[in-house]
């Protein structure tokens, strides 16, 4: 879990606040003018207003790409819910800037007299003409990190919420795979590997779309899948078998046709038996795929799942009208004999 803030740190709050800064400064104002100052401490401290600004700016462009980028998937990587690190750290460093700023315009021999002159910003005093633009960005950077963490906890919390469906059994996960298109490709490179790409699927009410790169589930995925296939193709003969025997009139429909049929239900039913084990294998690999691909990994089981039930419907359904023409056929032997 990232360390989160809602600003850059009580330095920035102090400034946009409107601490009272210029009573910082005010007994300066009430002793004698100091004999010496040191142009080393004015050069320094134009110095670090010149990397605060350029900070600021970076810090802000840093939260606002952050909320670009999440907002792009219903449920972000974790690695990019977590990429705000980036800009905490960057917004650490402006908070040291500033306070660093701060430290040397208050040391006795800064020339505080000649910041008008210079037309740098007086950290010290926000109401300071040339502080305006800086105490904007800060305002700006500020607004920035609040929306970004608003992000992140959407975005954390999703991925929490969908972390605990898929700690559930299998069978009790909440996984709308209707809408689901399931693709497989070639891996790049030469180890001749695929890759599955996973869109339109749905787990406890986040969509779901990413990838799966982990070899062994994806080699997994592709005998199931190949596997589901021939039971479709063994299934669809089957069906047209037996409704082209029962399309004919039952006295012309021979024995042989009636064996030839029932053999091809029986190798659909097989095939599609034959499947268990390999789906089997393939939900045990979900519990190795890499955290950020388990999501679209489960969604492919359960797509395969519901592609696996419609077939034993169908089946169930073909298995009503063969028993339907067997038992026609054994009435009209019947009759014969």
């Amino acid at each position: 879990m990232v360390a989160l803030r809602f600003i850059t740190g009580a330095i920035l709050v102090g400034v946009l606040n409107g601490h009272a800064y210029a009573s910082a400064i005010a007994p300066r104002d009430n002793q004698p003018a100091k004999a010496t100052f040191d142009p080393a401490l004015l050069d320094k401290y134009a110095k670090l207003l010149t990397d605060l600004n350029a900070g600021l700016d970076n810090t802000t462009k840093c939260y606002n790409d952050y909320v670009t980028t999440v907002q792009k998937n219903t449920l972000p990587p974790q690695k990019v819910v977590d990429s705000i690190d980036n800009c905490n750290n960057m917004d650490d460093y402006t908070s040291k800037l500033l306070q660093q700023a701060r430290d040397t315009a208050e040391n006795g021999k800064f020339p505080v007299e000649t910041l008008g002159e210079k037309k740098l910003a007086n950290v010290l005093v926000e109401g300071q003409y040339y502080s305006r633009p800086l105490v904007a960005k800060i305002k700006q950077q500020r607004q920035a990190s609040v929306v970004a963490w608003e992000a992140y906890r959407v975005k954390e919390a999703a991925r929490e919420t969908v972390a605990a469906e898929l700690a559930k059994p299998t069978k009790q996960q909440k996984v709308d795979v209707s809408k689901a298109v399931i693709t497989r490709s070639k891996a790049p490179g030469e180890g001749g590997g695929v890759i599955w790409t996973v869109a339109g699927v749905s787990i406890s009410g986040f969509a779901i779309a990413g990838v799966v790169t982990y070899a062994p589930f994806n080699e997994a995925a592709v005998i199931v899948a190949d596997a589901i296939e021939e039971v479709e193709e063994a299934a669809h003969i089957a069906s047209t078998q037996v409704d082209k025997a029962l399309a004919k009139n039952v006295n012309d429909v021979t024995v042989g046709e009636v064996a030839e049929t029932n053999r091809l239900f029986d190798f659909a039913q097989e095939s599609l038996e034959d499947v268990d084990p390999h789906m089997e294998t393939l939900q045990n690999h979900i519990q190795n795929v890499p955290e950020a691909e388990r999501p679209d990994a489960t969604a492919i089981f359960h797509h395969n799942n519901q592609q696996l039930n419609q077939l034993d419907q169908i089946l169930e359904t073909t298995s009503h009208r063969l028993e339907q023409l067997n038992a026609a056929v054994r009435q009209r032997l019947q009759n014969i004999l």
